[in-house]
């Protein structure tokens, strides 16, 4: 049998899809086949999403990712000696894993928390979305509100990214972690690598350790979201390796946290 589906010129409006990869590949795909331009918010990219990208740009599409404007936020809570319990907050930038902003408390609240938001988004550093899970710590509405621009609302952090600061938060549904995925990568990672390998004896040793860690996989830790190539620096370019005959490359090894890990450069 044989179908012969007409396109609707009275069909329109948002439509949430799933967080799923397949769900967002065909999303992909009908934003493509609609008239106009569509946006797609915190699709759950893969490795099909990136080959299918490709696929559409050669037929003609423009496909225009906003990963550099699309952030997200998680807390973690870690134990000192005295098992007084610690939270960190971690901001990271998804075009390439960026963690923009990390900070450190024993008793973390909304305005704390809205503090945090503005160090991170000052200095011409700036993001259009924000995506974060349904903490109480972000002020749950439990029904969505309306706020001064009409625009309706989750939580009172949703509420204030969206009249002051003009970002939209993008809460996560509820029991699926998945769909922030990048972070909650990002979350393990520091507390295998980072966390579990030390005892605390205060905050200030806590945000320490933290910010190396953070400075180590910003700058010199290989993954995914650099492809591979680590940086010299905030402000230098990223390291090529050139064929140049000479035998054998050498390579000098910094020491990270006492020599847990090791970032592996080459040698003048």
């Amino acid at each position: 049998m044989d179908l012969l589906v007409g396109r609707s010129p009275n069909l329109h409006g948002p439509v949430r899809i799933p967080p799923n990869k397949s769900h967002s590949f065909r999303a992909l795909i009908m934003a493509a086949l609609a008239e106009g331009t569509s946006k797609i918010i915190a699709p759950m990219v893969s490795h099909d999403w990136m080959l299918g990208t490709e696929a559409l740009e050669m037929f003609g599409a423009s496909v225009e990712p906003h990963a550099n404007e699309l952030w997200a936020m998680d807390l973690t809570t870690q134990p000192l000696w005295d098992y007084s319990v610690r939270y960190v907050l971690v901001l990271m930038e998804l075009r390439n894993r960026r963690i923009v902003h990390v900070a450190v408390t024993a008793s973390p609240t909304l305005t704390w928390l809205k503090q945090r938001v503005r160090e991170a988004t000052s200095f011409g550093s700036e993001s259009r979305f924000l995506v974060h899970d349904n903490d109480g710590i972000f002020g749950q509405f439990g029904r969505r509100r309306p706020g001064k621009s009409g625009k309706s609302y989750r939580s009172a952090l949703d509420l204030w990214l969206g009249e002051i600061l003009h970002i939209k938060g993008v809460p996560i549904p509820y029991g699926a972690p998945n769909a922030a995925a990048h972070i909650e990568r990002f979350m393990g990672s520091l507390r295998r690598e980072c966390l579990n390998h030390f005892v605390f004896i205060s905050e200030d040793h806590l945000r320490r350790t933290v910010a190396s860690y953070i400075a180590y996989y910003n700058q010199g830790r290989p993954h995914q979201g650099i492809e591979g190539i680590p940086e010299f620096g905030p402000s230098l370019p990223r390291a090529t390796l050139q064929e140049t005959g000479a035998g054998p490359i050498k390579a000098v090894a910094h020491p990270v946290l006492g020599g847990l890990h090791y970032d592996y450069r080459l040698a003048a």
